[in-house]
């Protein structure tokens, strides 16, 4: 797969720069930063580009929002506002403009990565698209999971979590070493998440990873050496997706 390609617009030097080796770091392919609309939409028209990073503030006005709009109609691919302005009025003129995720100055790089992953995941993912407006606060990307922990996603590989359980109106993953994360999601939408990398439904409260299945029974799954009493309804179907031998 070719690195993706990256345009940053900052016209801070010391930011725009730090930004470029910070991309670099992670395998992303970043051109020579760009300070001003002029050179940013001439950069546009004639380079191929997969994603822009645009400072919002450019010499002074929001010349980022002019450049997001170009984008979002002439080019029409992804891009990220990067702004110091995170008050209501700028965000909200901001996101006329369709961007695919906002980083806040300042930033970091597991802010970086997470955003841009998030950018540049395809529209046709239907549900699983990350807007502005998104009210989850996990989002399934590849063979990762970013779970929204104050400002930050923090990454959680998928094969690493062994069982999902519900919790009121949260849920709580739970991995192979020990963490937890507690986010605001119904069971029933983590298990549409995670449905298609072998996660299934044992019960009312519970989903578990088929990869730590260590044993069953007539009553209980064992995750490790958790038993997780198997509901009648979902008993069938966790059968279908496992080989039994007698």
């Amino acid at each position: 797969m070719q690195p993706i390609k990256i345009l940053i617009v900052e016209d801070e030097f010391i930011i725009a720069r730090n930004l470029q080796v910070i991309l670099e770091d992670l395998g992303y392919e970043p051109y020579e930063p760009v300070g001003n609309k002029k050179d940013a939409l001439a950069f546009l028209q004639n380079e191929e580009i997969d994603l822009v990073i645009l400072d919002i503030n450019l010499e002074g006005k929001k010349e980022g929002i002019e450049i997001g709009k170009y984008i979002h109609e002439v080019k029409q691919i992804p891009f990220i506002y990067l702004t110091s302005n995170s008050d209501k009025a700028t965000i909200n003129e901001a996101k006329l403009t369709h961007p695919r995720s906002y980083l806040i100055k300042p930033f970091n790089e597991p802010d970086i990565y997470a955003a841009i992953e998030m950018a540049v995941e395809p529209e046709s993912t239907g549900k699983e698209e990350i807007s502005a407006d998104i009210n989850w606060n996990v989002s399934a990307l590849q063979n990762s999971l970013f779970v929204k922990l104050g400002s930050k996603y923090i990454k959680v590989k998928i094969d690493e979590i062994t069982y999902v359980e519900a919790d009121g109106k949260t849920v709580e993953i739970h991995t192979l070493q020990g963490q937890k994360f507690q986010v605001k999601m119904s069971l029933e939408q983590m298990q549409n998440q995670l449905a298609k990398h072998g996660f299934v439904r044992v019960q009312r409260s519970f989903i578990i990873n088929l990869q730590h299945l260590s044993a069953i029974n007539g009553e209980a799954v064992y995750i490790e050496q958790l038993a997780i009493p198997i509901g009648r309804q979902y008993k069938e179907e966790l059968m279908k997706q496992i080989k039994a031998i007698n």
